[in-house]
């Protein structure tokens, strides 16, 4: 996710993780690549994010299987330098971050308006926290209940994260699909628009908040599939 903004990583996983499985394809969802866990990375820290790997069923015998990777929020980044390795066929981006070679993922941020959720962070220990009061910034459109479960299982990225980026830009040379969180408090809509826009991006809109996995999930699962049925 973008700077100050904890994840939602586990109640995303539980929430698409049965779904997205249910299919012919081979699939893993890992809300926590770090180093080592990522099949194509070379991340510099445990990110905590929502990764949804799709291998694409090809004759064993043939070829490798083909892999789409899916990144929300600052997951955007991490999909964007990953997703130069050979095995990848496309990249999903949910309201993310998609930098350039030039670009850090705060770089890219800071070229738009702040968001609400900035407003309710607190830095301490090396990390950025979000505070109570800036859940509904980041997920107000989960009921009240759902919005404490995602707070309460955020974790805080370190403050050095987001000045860096990993080489490689796949979006230059792989197909892309993107969905635009039309309500987003986070990661400003404009951006998104304009990360899609660059990229070339098959583009979905949609008026959620921040987490369109969590509020929208069906949305968001098609989405997938049609990425998946078109590499």
């Amino acid at each position: 996710m973008n700077a100050a903004h904890p994840t939602a990583a586990q109640p995303c996983k539980d929430q698409v993780k049965g779904q997205i499985t249910n299919t012919s394809r081979n699939t893993l969802v890992d809300p926590y690549p770090g180093p080592g866990d990522l099949p194509l990375g070379r991340q510099p820290e445990r990110q905590h994010r929502l990764l949804v790997i799709l291998g694409m069923p090809v004759h064993p015998a043939a070829h490798p299987p083909l892999i789409i990777l899916v990144g929300h929020s600052y997951g955007g980044a991490v999909i964007t330098a990953a997703g130069t390795d050979d095995r990848v066929a496309g990249l999903v981006y949910i309201s993310a971050l998609g930098p350039d070679e030039t670009e850090t993922s705060q770089s890219e941020q800071e070229k738009f308006p702040q968001t609400p959720v900035f407003g309710q962070i607190e830095v301490a220990d090396g990390r950025i926290w979000m505070l109570p009061s800036g859940a509904p910034c980041f997920c107000g459109d989960l009921p009240e209940e759902e919005q404490k479960i995602v707070w309460a299982t955020a974790y805080p990225p370190s403050v050095e994260l987001f000045a860096r980026n990993a080489p490689g830009v796949a979006w230059r040379t792989k197909p892309s699909w993107y969905i635009v969180a039309n309500h987003d408090q986070a990661v400003h809509p404009d951006l998104e628009r304009a990360a899609a826009k660059r990229m070339g991006a098959t583009t979905y809109d949609i008026d959620s908040s921040h987490v369109p996995m969590l509020s929208q999930p069906g949305f968001v699962l098609d989405v997938i599939r049609a990425a998946a049925a078109g590499v």
